[in-house]
């Protein structure tokens, strides 16, 4: 090569006979694309070298405008010095008494540190106390204990001393003592006394009994219905705890029927001379019961009415005929006596030849 060739020009070799070093001969070379002549003095990154992976870089030719030298970046490894408070990087969760601790980031990428850490200096939480829980109930003899937890470790508790409880009776009878007895209308009461301080442990309500209408009893007070003469009374049951009565439910008093208790006889349609007559008797227990019967016909019970009067004469005695509207018979009232007879002495007539 006595001219090299050039990534723009070609170049020119040459050869030298041996036998006579004057004579040579020449050839073109093609331009050879890897001989830059003009290369640049700053690399240009084309792969950005990372953590974990080589990067590249290349200087070009200000020629031809073609990467001239290509060279490998070293890969940078991690930077382990970045402080960064996420769960990814979480060492130790912080507690109640004691800070959170992290692993380091890398600088550069999201790797952690598995083995170094930082601590997020303040950010212990505290106790978080939930609400007194009674764990050993006080009863009526003995202190009791209450127990907080928290709520930011379960493991941290808290206990706090609960004066006696005058109402948590341990030791209760099993029977119970009536103390205010239960009646028809109002409620009772009943205890059970605690056997470890004597004192009323339960207390519970006796309901109102209500009434129990089964009692028969004949008195004023309770009658529905007195007996008549013919039905027997009837009386509301009475409450057998007590006075009150059913004012709905009855019950009968069999056999107290009064029975009649008749009156005289009287007559309130009376006989005529054509028809029958009636009396009644009303009962002395109840005036509307009343009992009838026919009385025969009266014949002498006319109903008489003036009919014509009958004037006397000398030798009978005048009379007002009065006459039976029903039956027609005749009665004869209002007599007048016979008026006799009144002597006339007529005028002396002379005696003829024929008549005296």
């Amino acid at each position: 090569v006595t001219t090299p060739a050039t990534c723009t020009a070609t170049g020119v070799e040459t050869r030298v006979c041996g036998n006579d070093a004057n004579h040579t001969e020449t050839r073109e070379v093609a331009i050879d694309s890897t001989n830059h002549t003009a290369v640049d003095a700053d690399w240009t990154v084309t792969v950005p070298a990372t953590c974990t992976t080589d990067g590249t870089r290349v200087k070009y030719c200000q020629a031809c405008n073609q990467i001239a030298v290509t060279e490998t970046i070293t890969a940078l490894g991690h930077d382990f010095t970045s402080e960064t408070k996420s769960e990814t990087y979480l060492a130790s969760a912080a507690t109640c008494t004691a800070d959170a601790t992290y692993y380091y980031k890398c600088s550069r990428c999201s790797e952690k540190d598995t083995t170094n850490t930082w601590t997020d200096t303040g950010s212990a939480l505290g106790h978080a106390w939930g609400e007194w829980t009674v764990t050993t109930p006080a009863t009526c003899t003995e202190t009791g204990v209450e127990t907080r937890v928290c709520g930011n470790d379960a493991n941290h508790t808290e206990t706090r001393e609960v004066a006696i409880d005058s109402t948590n009776h341990t030791a209760v009878d099993a029977d119970w003592t009536v103390t205010v007895p239960a009646t028809c209308t109002t409620d009772g009461t009943r205890v059970k006394y605690c056997q470890a301080c004597n004192q009323i442990a339960v207390t519970e309500t006796i309901t109102a009994l209500g009434h129990d209408f089964t009692s028969e009893t004949k008195s004023e007070t309770y009658l529905a219905s007195a007996a008549t003469c013919t039905a027997d009374a009837t009386y509301y049951y009475k409450c057998s705890r007590c006075s009150e009565k059913d004012t709905t439910n009855t019950w009968t008093d069999t056999g107290s029927a009064l029975g009649h208790a008749w009156g005289e006889w009287t007559v309130t349609t009376p006989a005529t001379c054509t028809e029958t007559g009636v009396e009644t008797r009303v009962c002395g227990n109840d005036a509307n019961h009343t009992e009838t019967r026919e009385v025969a016909i009266d014949s002498t019970n006319h109903n008489f009415v003036f009919t014509e009067t009958v004037a006397p004469t000398c030798t009978e005695a005048g009379y007002d005929i009065y006459t039976c509207s029903r039956c027609n018979a005749t009665e004869n009232r209002n007599e007048v006596a016979a008026l006799g007879h009144i002597e006339v002495i007529d005028e002396a007539v002379a005696p003829t030849c024929t008549e005296t």
